[in-house]
């Protein structure tokens, strides 16, 4: 019986494209995914009151995604709302987090920890948005790898660097026999041991 509901609900939504009807029917059927998905699809502003079981699932996420693009959803409020509200976890999955922070880099801010540490997902976004640096995760603020060649286009980047690599001599000293003002970022035991050589 259940099941015939479900698909009248679904074919008011077709027909009527305003809204209520989704409002109602997620209030009505909360355990239906295929309501929260038909929602969702009408508009990604449905994305926060449907079930919160629904919000990780990717059907889910893959329709409020194409919601945000094809409405040239510029609303960032709307965004903020859906990334606050959502769970930590999807706050970490990259297909979720991706789209909006190419569109949106400032929003990196809420990407999950997981992500914040993810290389590849943060690369792009701080080298071209190097005010952000400091949302990069701490595990990358400790990887040589990955600090050496942005330092080397941004010094003043050294700030972020772990305690670990700014009293790395090997790290460190390039840059300030080059630029001895950034002496200020180096670490307290290698400062220390700058001045004992001195």
């Amino acid at each position: 019986m259940q099941t015939k509901q479900i698909a009248e609900v679904l074919e008011r939504i077709e027909k009527n494209p305003h809204g209520l009807d989704a409002f109602f029917g997620i209030q009505e059927y909360p355990e239906s995914k295929e309501i929260a998905l038909a929602a969702v699809k009408l508009s990604p502003r449905f994305f926060n009151r449907i079930n919160i079981k629904f919000q990780n699932d990717e059907d889910i996420i893959s329709a409020v995604l194409e919601g945000i693009s094809r409405d040239q959803l510029n609303d960032r409020r709307i965004i903020i709302n859906l990334i606050r509200d959502t769970s930590n976890e999807l706050c970490d999955n990259k297909n979720f987090m991706l789209p909006i922070v190419e569109k949106y880099p400032h929003f990196i801010e809420y990407a999950g920890e997981h992500l914040r540490n993810d290389k590849y997902f943060v690369l792009p976004i701080v080298d071209e948005n190097t005010y952000l640096f400091k949302y990069v995760g701490e595990h990358l603020h400790d990887d040589k790898d990955f600090m050496l060649p942005i330092v080397k286009v941004f010094p003043v980047l050294l700030e972020y660097a772990s305690e670990r690599l700014r009293d790395d001599e090997d790290f460190m000293l390039p840059f300030i026999e080059k630029n001895p003002w950034l002496v200020k970022y180096a670490g307290k035991q290698l400062r220390n041991n700058l001045v004992l050589c001195e």
